[in-house]
């Protein structure tokens, strides 16, 4: 299971890092303008709930395709790469504090729920993991709505763009 959690770790990370930098570099979206509206912070809730809710169909999807070990490596890559498009309209550095505050949490939930869906393919013991990556998951989910947006306009009000 350990060897299963870091293979989807890895594919994470480097879906993620394709997609920011095919979008910042080769599509040429880091230099179109950001715009982070202070009005996300007091909407905060409604973030959380469109957040959750992508999520858990994202975890529901990789759970299910546990049987089929390549096509829930491909699904979770194909998902991260599309994160990676949507955060590679701001610097490397900007980019990395917008998701390290949840991302690890998100990677971490998501890596588990595919080792649960693995595990119940199998027949095998799925329940802790797929707990675990549930909780994961909306901790991070608290964090992406709760906080990460303070940390952007924190950045974005005080120059700290790099």
């Amino acid at each position: 299971m350990a060897r299963a959690l870091i293979e989807v770790l890895g594919i994470e990370v480097l879906g993620l890092s394709v997609g920011y930098l095919v979008g910042h570099y080769l599509m040429g979206l880091g230099s179109t303008a950001i715009v982070i509206n202070p009005a996300v912070i007091d909407s905060a809730t409604l973030l959380l709930i469109m957040i959750l809710s992508r999520n858990f169909v994202v975890a529901l999807v990789v759970f299910l395709l546990g049987r089929y070990v390549f096509i829930q490596d491909l699904v979770v890559a194909l998902a991260l790469l599309y994160d990676g498009l949507l955060i590679s309209y701001v610097p490397p550095l900007i980019a990395l504090m917008g998701v390290l505050p949840h991302g690890v949490f998100e990677l971490l939930g998501f890596a588990e729920v595919a080792v649960a869906g693995r595990g119940f393919a199998r027949g095998g013991a799925f329940l802790r993991s797929l707990f675990l990556g549930v909780v994961l998951i909306i901790v991070a989910g608290f964090i992406e709505s709760f906080v990460t947006p303070r940390v952007l306009l924190f950045i974005f009000r005080h120059g700290l763009t790099v």
